[in-house]
């Protein structure tokens, strides 16, 4: 909610010219290949029951578990302005990977782990 409501002409206006100093100052203008952008998702390998309780016509439900056993990971995403898309890159919840989760993968999708499952700072380095 709180990004939905900061999302407003005013804070466009500041994020667009924040980022037209950038580009001016690293000249970048004729480089999309250096600017990229990344996205990640977290994903649960165990989804339980299939129905939840939610009030009527809620847009958004979501879904509380009470188990922190469950298979956790996340995938990132990166592409740059001019569309080229870096490998999948994959954090499991693990103390190392297993050579069966590399198996039939994305097309030189990349392998890491952590304690979480989550995107930490020396995945997201890497």
């Amino acid at each position: 909610m709180n990004r939905a409501q900061s999302l407003n002409s005013t804070n466009l206006d500041l994020f667009f010219e924040m980022c037209q100093k950038y580009y001016d100052h690293l000249e970048m203008h004729d480089k999309p290949h250096n600017i990229y952008n990344v996205d990640e998702s977290g994903f649960s390998g165990d989804q339980g029951g299939l129905k939840i309780l939610c009030k009527k016509g809620m847009k958004t439900p979501s879904k509380i578990s009470s188990s922190n056993d469950k298979i956790m990971y996340t995938v990132a995403i990166c592409c740059n302005a001019a569309g080229q898309f870096l490998p999948p890159y994959i954090v499991y919840k693990a103390k190392s990977i297993y050579d069966l989760w590399t198996q039939n993968g994305p097309e030189r999708a990349e392998y890491t782990y952590s304690d979480s499952g989550w995107m930490e700072t020396q995945q997201f380095l890497n």
